[in-house]
């Protein structure tokens, strides 16, 4: 359950004893049962998105119903690992400030206000028309995504082709297909004499329909009252100017939500249309209407693109304009045949159903075999926002009537002093980017339920040891994947893996699946050392070459012991308390346990971590790597009040986030990213 109030918390009593009321303003269906938005006024206004399992008791609850929960509310989770997908701004952007999860709740009241009735009526009638209309599921996903902006349902492998390609946007309504709807109303319109008033008034009417069946998502918002602006403009034959309407559009929209900047969907759309507005028309002479847009548009968000997305396209243009024309033919068709449906209550539209999933059959085909044909799959690391910001302003500058009107003029300290304001910006973007993660050596990234530890050398060298994994959950693509890539990592010279189970291994076979990585040291024995540039060594302690008898297969984690510029760390994997008293018997009168940082075996579990070993380390700093919520109870309270007994000073990366360790002359720092810590301590050499 996500709890909605407004753009950020307003005071609401997170009291599981307390009963919630609100009225059902959004129903989305999952896989693992429904997604209720509703509207609620105790405690302080605002919405509110309860994740629902048990769908028995959902199957007769409709849009406008008021309901009753209970529940325990939350902050959404904050950005974990550094640079990568922020879930509490996502949600914010979205105007979602707490999260929970209820497991009932009860219909108190069915009555509902007209805007809501209307709502109700037009999702009820959305999903008749998919199901009914639709045959295939390719087709009833793709349908769902272009028309309504439903993309949950499109398969991840056709996802990603388009996404790579860079034609992802067409999958969701966004103010493409809102533009391609006012082309199709300006062309008939053009070709009438009377009644056009009536006819701009029957549209300006059709779009507030059609932003309620879309959700008024940012960008579709944006979209329709743009359109709105253009169609008042012409009412009252005053001229339409596109920049001041997008400024106009923007500030009404972050002053009902601030966060919206956040959002994807909504920076996207302010960029596509300033490129439209300044970039576009100055190709009108040169290249023809059909490749323009489509080409300027991908020129100048290459660099947002790239950032965001981690890809290179070199097939982007060609697929877009493909696509953006299939798109076009697509969008009013099926509108046009939705609405009529809506009046007519629902008549047959058989040879009308062939021809829209064929378009979508097209459309697939085309970004499916453009994606595997290996042509354009090239996976880069994220520019920093310095280079984003000034490619694009330096972009927007050139294209402008300022600079021309300054040419014409030999304005040229205007144009440098310009240029120069630009740069100063774009120096704003640096600051803004940097994070104190980009001095670490060591990053324990946070992979949830699991271990892994990114190991940063010389210039752009960097390990693995361990990549953490999940069942039903790809970890490599999802999470270590965006870490690395946003973070400056294109490849891995080498991986290290403590021991084959799910939550240590799953995630580095998922990670090379499309990332380059050196060599995998899987088999390694005690006694066997690794030297990685002139700083850095690992040495495997455990386990021994020849059998020993145990009958817990974590008992055999290969245990590592890194130095790396006088700091030691001590990796421990999932060793139990049998193989960390074997530990200390193999290595008794020797140093080779004692060291700066412990990676807490085990993710804190209490057959781990015995007294004796964690005195034999004589570590300054454990760090656990732990999954929020999970289901093992790690980590356990024996192991935390054993460590806080010893005086060790411990992060968990469900709660701290990743934690990163800097290391200084005499001293290492240690800074964590959702708590935003930095502390310092005294190397032991």
């Amino acid at each position: 359950m996500c709890f909605r109030i407004n753009y950020y918390e307003k005071g609401f009593s997170f009291d599981l004893s307390k009963e919630y009321k609100g009225v059902v303003t959004n129903i989305t269906n999952e896989e693992w049962g429904i997604r209720i938005t509703c509207h609620i006024e105790e405690g302080g206004s605002g919405n509110c998105l309860l994740n629902h399992i048990e769908s028995d008791s959902s199957q007769s609850l409709e849009i406008g119903n008021e309901i009753g929960f209970r529940t325990i509310l939350s902050k959404p989770e904050g950005q974990s690992n550094p640079r990568t997908f922020d879930y509490r701004k996502s949600l914010y952007s979205k105007g979602i400030s707490a999260v929970g999860r209820i497991y009932s709740f009860e219909v108190i009241n069915e009555d509902t206000a007209l805007y809501l009735k209307i709502k109700r009526y037009l999702h009820l009638r959305k999903g008749i028309f998919i199901e009914s209309f639709f045959k295939d599921q390719k087709s009833k996903a793709l349908a769902k995504g272009i028309l309504f902006g439903d993309t949950g349902s499109i398969e991840d492998g056709v996802y990603e082709a388009f996404a790579s390609l860079g034609t992802a946007h067409i999958l969701a309504v966004s103010g493409l297909h809102i533009g391609v709807l006012y082309g199709f109303y300006s062309f008939v319109r053009g070709r009438i004499r009377k009644g056009r008033g009536i006819m701009g008034l029957v549209f300006f009417s059709f779009l507030l329909l059609y932003g309620t069946v879309a959700d008024w998502t940012p960008s579709v918002t944006r979209a329709i009252m743009l359109v709105f602006l253009k169609i008042f403009a012409d009412l009252i034959n005053k001229k339409y100017d596109i920049i001041s309407s997008i400024s106009i559009i923007n500030i009404i929209i972050l002053m009902v939500n601030p966060f919206a900047l956040y959002g994807i969907g909504f920076q996207l759309s302010f960029l596509s249309a300033l490129g439209l507005s300044i970039i576009t028309p100055r190709y009108k002479a040169v290249i023809p209407d059909v490749l323009r847009i489509p080409i300027t548009l991908q020129l100048f968000l290459f660099p947002y693109m790239v950032r965001v997305y981690n890809h290179i396209s070199f097939l982007g243009i060609f697929a877009n304009i493909l696509s953006v024309f299939l798109v076009s033919l697509y969008v009013p068709l099926g509108v046009i045949i939705f609405f009529v449906f809506l009046l007519l209550d629902g008549p047959g539209f058989d040879f009308m159903e062939e021809i829209l999933s064929s378009l979508g059959r097209m459309l697939i085909f085309l970004n499916e075999a453009l994606f595997k044909s290996g042509l354009d799959n090239l996976i880069v690391t994220s520019p920093n926002l310095f280079w984003v910001a000034l490619l694009m302003l330096l972009t927007l500058f050139l294209h402008s009537e300022l600079i021309v009107l300054y040419l014409k003029r030999k304005s040229y300290k205007r144009i440098i002093g310009i240029i120069a304001l630009i740069a100063l910006i774009s120096i704003g973007g640096y600051l803004y980017d940097e994070t104190p993660f980009d001095e670490a050596s060591m990053v324990f990234i946070d992979v949830g339920q699991g271990d892994s530890l990114h190991l940063r050398y010389e210039k752009e060298g960097n390990i693995l040891i361990d990549g953490g994994g999940r069942q039903e959950y790809n970890v490599g693509e999802k999470i270590l994947r965006p870490y690395l890539l946003h973070n400056g990592v294109s490849s891995l010279e080498a991986v290290f893996t403590t021991h084959e189970h799910m939550d240590h291994y799953k995630g580095i076979l998922e990670l090379s699946e499309d990332f380059r990585i050196g060599d995998y040291h899987n088999d390694l024995v005690m006694g066997d050392r690794i030297n990685l540039g002139s700083n850095l060594w690992i040495k495997v302690l455990w386990p021994r070459s020849e059998n020993t008898l145990s009958e817990d297969e974590n008992y055999f984690s290969r245990i590592y012991r890194i130095n790396y510029k006088g700091l030691r760390v001590l990796v421990t994997g999932d060793i139990t308390e049998e193989g960390e008293r074997a530990l200390m018997r193999e290595y008794e009168g020797t140093d080779e346990l004692e060291c700066d940082i412990l990676k807490v075996a085990h993710h804190g579990s209490k057959f781990s971590s015995c007294n004796e070993f964690l005195e034999a380390t004589n570590a300054k700093v454990a760090v656990i790597s732990v999954g929020k919520n999970n289901s093992y109870g790690h980590p356990s309270e024996e192991v935390l009040d054993r460590l806080e007994a010893l005086g060790i000073s411990v992060y968990r990366t469900d709660e701290d986030g990743a934690v990163g360790i800097i290391i200084r002359e005499d001293e290492f720092l240690v800074c964590t990213n959702k708590t935003n810590m930095m502390d310092a301590y005294k190397l032991s050499h």
